[in-house]
């Protein structure tokens, strides 16, 4: 019995024996991956420790006082200052009072309530000067749930800062340059097939940003319909030539006025050939041409009557004379010339009698064709050529003239006042090569009109 007790004792033993050396392995199993991760763990941290050592960003680790765990070496160049001696100094003593104060002490504390704070500001670096950093401030736990340190990352944008402040200072001085220039700028990309004005655009197009559901639809809008068809011709040429195009084209603004508007854009081809984005500027050049329009009717015009001046139809003249020979075609020239209008003046005044000159002017103006060419050439002379027109045609011409002006009752002061004009007519000759045997002849049939009674009609 107590053999049988032994053996089963001992049989126990074994079992058990190999329970803890299944155990045992299972431990050293357990150990050796232990290791494994802890020589992973140690190769991770080494790599971070390295990295944090050779980034140029200024990287600290900082516990609850403020005061500095760890210093990477761009931390401690930058305020020289070894990594070991930086070591439980306080913020203060490293950065100084006034700024810890002011503006980091504040950003530490947000931070170990576990907020992640980004700031960027200037500062002053004992050995770089004046710097630009965007710094962040991150929570760290190391065990639990409470925050034990702030990572400190400080990223240099010195130059990145200096360019973006270079490129706004650059963009106020084009913001004020085309505004004195009263001058928008525009951009079509054709790759997002994206439209884009400046705010100038908006004002010159009178448009609201969101009136339209692109401002492709603004613009064309815009564009006076006389003027679509060729300005859409035009920049679809520049997307097929890639070359640079200047036009002035009218767009109507929604009060009705119609303004003129001076576009030039160039097209940007990628390495393909293909068109890229299509830049331009535009600018209201509406008042520039109004004042050359003023400039060149004082420039042709008679100031009193409206009538062309003695110069413009002269150069007026000469242009009919060059296309009656090219095409073969007549003209009859008509020399006016009121009669007796001394003795209006003298009799009236020269008030009333620059009103007959006016109320004459107009009548003729009704009488003749927007073809013929009518001009004031001295005080109460006058030219008409009579364009595509012969002898007769421009004798009866003459005879409305004369008769029209012989009824007509010009009223000055509640005084009415009659008149009558002298007339002589020419033919331009095949002979003609200037206007001068032209001119010489008309006022040769007009002397003849004085001469003969006035009020009547001569030919030469």
């Amino acid at each position: 019995m107590a053999d049988k007790t032994t053996q089963q004792e001992l049989q126990e033993a074994l079992e058990r024996i190999e329970e803890l050396e299944s155990d045992l392995a299972s431990l050293d199993q357990q150990c050796f991956l232990q290791d494994i991760e802890q020589d992973k763990a140690r190769a991770k941290l080494i790599r971070y420790e390295r990295i944090i050592s050779s980034t140029p960003d200024l990287i600290a680790l900082v516990n609850k006082h403020h005061r500095f765990r760890m210093a990477n070496d761009a931390f401690a160049a930058s305020f020289e200052i070894s990594q070991e001696n930086v070591i439980d100094l306080h913020i203060s003593d490293v950065l100084g009072k006034d700024l810890y104060e002011s503006v980091i002490r504040a950003r530490l504390d947000r931070a170990l309530e576990g907020e992640t704070v980004v700031v960027e500001n200037w500062i002053d670096l004992p050995k770089q000067g004046k710097r630009f950093l965007a710094t962040t401030y991150h929570p760290v736990i190391v065990e639990g749930t409470d925050i034990d340190y702030v990572a400190v990352d400080s990223r240099d944008m010195t130059e990145l800062k200096i360019k973006e402040e270079d490129l706004q200072a650059t963009a106020r001085r084009l913001d004020l340059a085309t505004d004195a220039g009263n001058i928008g700028i525009w951009e079509r990309d054709f790759l997002t097939n994206r439209n884009y004005w400046d705010k100038k655009m908006y004002e010159l197009y009178r448009v609201k940003p969101g009136e339209f559901d692109s401002i492709y639809e603004g613009w064309r809008s815009r564009i006076h319909q006389d003027d679509l068809p060729e300005v859409e011709r035009k920049m679809a040429e520049s997307v097929e030539t890639k070359q640079r195009y200047e036009m002035e084209y009218q767009l109507t603004w929604p009060d009705g006025d119609v303004r003129i508007i001076r576009s030039a854009w160039t097209v940007q081809a990628g390495e393909d050939g293909s068109p890229v984005r299509m830049t331009g500027v535009n600018w209201d050049v509406t008042v520039h041409r109004r004042m050359e329009n003023e400039l060149r009717l004082l420039a042709s015009t008679d100031p009193l009557t409206g009538a062309s001046n003695r110069r413009h139809f002269m150069s007026r003249l000469e242009d009919e004379l060059e296309r009656c020979k090219r095409y073969g075609t007549r003209m009859v020239l008509l020399s006016l010339d009121i009669d007796h209008f001394k003795d209006i003046n003298d009799t009236f005044g020269h008030p009333a009698g620059d009103v007959v000159l006016k109320d004459m002017v107009a009548l003729c103006t009704r009488t003749l064709r927007t073809t013929d060419v009518f001009g004031r050439v001295g005080g109460e002379e006058f030219l008409a050529a009579l364009t595509l027109t012969g002898l007769a045609a421009g004798q009866r011409t003459a005879e409305r003239l004369r008769k029209g002006i012989e009824d007509l009752v010009v009223n000055v002061d509640g005084k009415s006042i009659t008149f009558t004009i002298s007339i002589g007519m020419t033919e331009l000759l095949s002979t003609d090569q200037t206007i001068d045997p032209l001119l010489h002849r008309a006022d040769e049939a007009l002397y003849k009109a004085k001469n003969n009674g006035r009020n009547r009609i001569e030919t030469v």
